[in-house]
């Protein structure tokens, strides 16, 4: 039930929003325990570029969970 309403308002803002190549669409999942982002291409349907919780650089250093998602805010950032 709870998936569904999360698809249905997805399904919703997909249909508002849409990236491009000089404007990519970024795309934010946050679980309890890790956060993820994407640089999304919509004209080409293509990952630009993405950073996560879970990758090398960051699991590695021990932080926080609001200092864990500062980092990989930074982390795409620079991508």
């Amino acid at each position: 039930m709870i998936r569904d309403r999360r698809k249905r308002r997805h399904l919703s803002l997909r249909h508002r929003t849409a990236g491009s190549t000089e404007r990519p669409r970024l795309c934010v999942h946050r679980s309890n325990a890790n956060i993820s982002v994407q640089l999304i291409d919509d004209s080409t349907g293509r990952v630009l570029t993405g950073a996560s919780s879970l990758s090398r650089e960051l699991r590695q250093r021990k932080l926080k969970k609001i200092e864990m998602a500062r980092a990989v805010g930074k982390l795409i950032a620079e991508k």
